[in-house]
Parts: structure tokens; C-alpha cells; sequence
């Protein structure tokens, strides 16, 4: 593995890249959509067209694999008990649970889905093979309603809830959103709903959710609210530095022991972001990120904050403008030193030649999943590839010299 140098003034960090999507014969797999890991980063999930393993899933009925990182082992997730691809519709928006037992995902897929439903929201066991369906109990569904359509989007690192949100097909759309308790299955639905809302998080003891609602004619703007008491607070615009427009649930993240909070906004109708860190339980603000406090240039948000709130995943465009807000390179960010250090650079520290097309990290920000159409990452091709610091990394303070990407 060789060295490669910290980003501005920070010490050398070295990197591992290893690839995680190869086909059973080894090769890579080509692009993937979705990606998902636990929280310790052993186990990783994602979303292809090619078919990995026999019987895997194509175009129109994409499946899902988990690779163990401590195994090397590949296997199929979108399937049955009986190990039979739920093929015939799509398997997506994948959530591990913390101990990468289990993963909730969405299927379109005969295989999985419940009778007469669209999609049905389901749990595979990754150990035993056994897949269930999630879904209200008739208690807790309209009269007459449909058979129950939704879709996962976060587990609590305590294991015990999932946050997921639903539809009973019919006539108009009206989600409602809810908090899984698990392994009991049981719903508790959250108090708000409508086609206004998103949800993005879930705290680590499930006492608090973070999303967005629709306020018209700003957009999407953050809140956070206390399960217990149904309470719904919303996230203020930074202040000092221009007009802000809300960024929905882009970059709403909760720190794991539950003090911090990210919202990202935009400046104006540009592309330019601002990130604000904010304290729990009552958002008071700690610090606003921008790329000229921050040095990073075409500064495009955060996309992870770590357990205590000390470092959070910056991303930046290649170059500005672009023509999509996709970030072009990751950054792992300390907010109190300014220490930067660079994560899309290969193991000889060449920057990626390539986007990034989707993201993940684990808890601790030390284990970031990409996925890229970078050639130069790991040999032939890198559709989705895992970065990590083979030792722990100490950076010094960065230099005032703003980060060119």
C-alpha cells in the first residue's frame, strides 16, 4: 500500500482500496445504482443490473448482493428463502441494519411481494435466509385499503427501529411515515403525513427523526422531531451569509450520540452550499461551513458526520460549473482544526478520473463506499469500491490555501 499525501498540511494517510461488486467469475460487475453497508462496514449492499451470481436479476429487475467484507462472500439478497431471484420486478432502496444481519429493502417482484400488492417493504435474514414482509397491522390501515406499498430509508444503530415510509394505493397519495419496532414488526406511526413530507434519519435510540417539509415558495426546509412527544421543530436558515435557500433532506444527518445535526442550503438559486452543524436537543447553532471557511472550493455539502460531531464527509464538485450536483471528490473534514484529508485519490494519491455516482459511510467515517466509473481506482474498473485508512490518520491543521478539486 503506498502513502498518500494529507490534504492540506495534514500528515500522510494511507489508503486501501478494494473492489466489492465482481461477478462470480471475478470480473467487475458495471454500474450500481444503490448501495447501503452496517454500521461497522462488514457488510455491504448494492444494487445492479448484471446478473453476479446465477439467476441474478437484468435491466427491468435489477437484484441486490451483500459482500462480507471479513468473507469475501457474495450473496444474493433479493431472493427467497429457498434461494429462488425474485426476479420479475425491481428489489431496491436497500437499509442494514447495524449488525448486518438483516437488510430491509423494497420489492416489485412477484417472488417477494405480497398478493395483489405493488411493492411490498421486506426483511431478508442474511444468516438464516429467511425473508419477511413489513407491513401495519389492519388496526392501523384504512378501511378497505390496499394492500400496504413502502420502503425503508434508516436504521437506528441500537438495532430496534427502522424508519420506513408507506402508501395504501388508491385513489390520491398520501405517505405516511413510521418507526418499525424490531424484531417485533410492530408499526408506530410518527405524527405527520402527506406528499409534503420526506424523512431522511433516525437517532441511534429511535427519540428522534429528521426530515423536510414542502413550504411553498422556499422548498424543502429541515426539521427534527422528538418521537415521544410528537413535537416538530424546524431547522433556521444560516445567517450571515446571503440569502439561503433549503435543501430538502440533502445533508441531514444525525451525529450517532445524538448532539449534532447537519442541514445543508443552498446560496441563492446558484449551486454554492452552505452547511450548518446545529447542537440537540434545542438547535442552537455551532458552526457554519462554507467553502470559504472551509477551503474547500465547489463546496457541495455533507454527506456523513461522525459518532461525537468532530468530522463530517465534505464533498466538492471536479469543477464549477457542472452540469449535475453530483460531488466530483469526498473529503474527510475535522470542523474544529480545518484538517482535510483527500478520499477520491487512488493508492498512489492520482485523484479518481471519474464522479461519484453514489455514497456511503460507516458510522465512524473511517470506511466510505463508492460507487464511480473511475478506471484508475483498482484494476479494469471500479463501479463500486471501498475505501479505508489502514491505520488511524493524524492530521494537523490545514493551511488557509483553498482546496482545488
Amino acid at each position: 500500500m503506498s502513502g498518500v499525501p494529507g490534504v492540506g498540511g495534514g500528515q500522510v494517510s494511507r489508503l486501501r482500496w478494494t473492489l466489492i461488486s465482481r461477478m462470480h467469475n471475478g470480473r467487475p460487475s458495471g454500474f450500481v445504482q444503490q448501495i447501503a453497508m452496517s454500521a461497522d462496514a462488514r457488510v455491504v449492499v448494492f444494487q445492479t443490473f448484471r446478473a453476479l451470481l446465477p439467476d441474478g436479476g437484468g435491466d427491468n429487475d435489477p437484484s441486490l448482493y451483500a459482500y462480507d467484507r471479513s468473507t469475501t462472500k457474495l450473496s444474493m439478497v433479493s431472493a427467497n428463502a429457498k434461494g429462488v431471484s425474485a426476479r420479475g420486478g425491481s428489489n431496491e432502496q436497500p437499509v442494514v441494519s447495524p449488525s448486518g444481519r438483516w437488510v430491509a429493502f423494497s420489492s416489485l417482484s412477484p417472488v417477494l411481494k405480497s398478493k395483489h400488492a405493488v411493492e411490498t417493504l421486506v426483511v431478508k435474514d442474511l444468516v438464516t435466509g429467511a425473508v419477511r414482509r413489513l407491513e401495519p397491522a389492519p388496526q392501523q390501515s384504512p378501511p378497505g385499503a390496499r394492500p400496504f406499498a413502502g420502503g425503508a430509508w434508516d436504521w437506528s444503530a441500537d438495532g430496534r427501529w427502522l424508519l420506513v415510509s408507506g402508501i395504501w394505493p388508491g385513489p390520491g397519495w398520501d405517505p405516511s411515515y413510521w418507526l418499525v419496532e424490531w424484531p417485533s414488526g410492530i408499526f408506530h406511526r410518527l405524527p405527520f403525513h402527506g406528499p409534503e413530507m420526506k424523512v431522511s434519519k433516525v437517532s441511534a435510540d429511535g427519540s428522534l427523526v429528521t426530515g423536510s417539509e414542502y413550504r411553498d415558495p422556499i422548498g424543502y426546509v429541515p426539521f427534527v422531531v422528538d418521537v415521544a412527544t410528537g413535537r416538530r421543530r424546524f431547522i433556521a436558515a444560516p445567517t450571515g451569509v446571503g440569502p439561503t435557500v433549503p435543501n430538502g433532506t440533502q445533508g441531514v444527518y444525525l451525529s450517532g450520540d445524538g448532539t449534532h445535526v447537519t442541514s445543508s442550503w443552498r446560496i441563492g438559486d446558484g449551486i454554492d452550499r452552505v452547511v450548518q452543524i446545529s447542537r440537540l436537543p434545542d438547535l442552537r447553532v455551532e458552526q457554519v461551513l462554507t467553502q470559504e471557511n472551509t477551503g474547500l472550493t465547489a463546496f457541495t455539502g455533507v454527506y456523513g458526520i461522525n459518532h461525537d460531531g468532530s468530522v463530517v464527509l465534505a464533498g466538492c464538485l471536479r469543477r464549477k460549473p457542472a452540469p449535475y450536483l453530483i460531488p466530483g471528490d469526498l473529503y474527510r473534514y475535522t470542523r474544529q482544526t480545518g484538517a482535510r484529508t483527500r478520499v477520491t485519490v487512488n493508492s498512489q494519491g492520482v485523484p479518481l478520473n471519474a464522479p461519484i455516482d453514489r455514497l456511503g459511510a460507516s458510522a465512524d467515517l473511517r470506511t466510505i463506499l463508492i460507487g464511480t466509473g473511475a478506471n484508475n481506482l483498482v484494476k479494469d474498473d471500479a463501479p463500486v469500491g471501498d475505501w479505508a485508512p489502514s491505520a488511524p490518520t493524524t492530521s494537523s491543521p490545514s493551511t488557509s490555501t483553498p482546496v482545488q478539486p
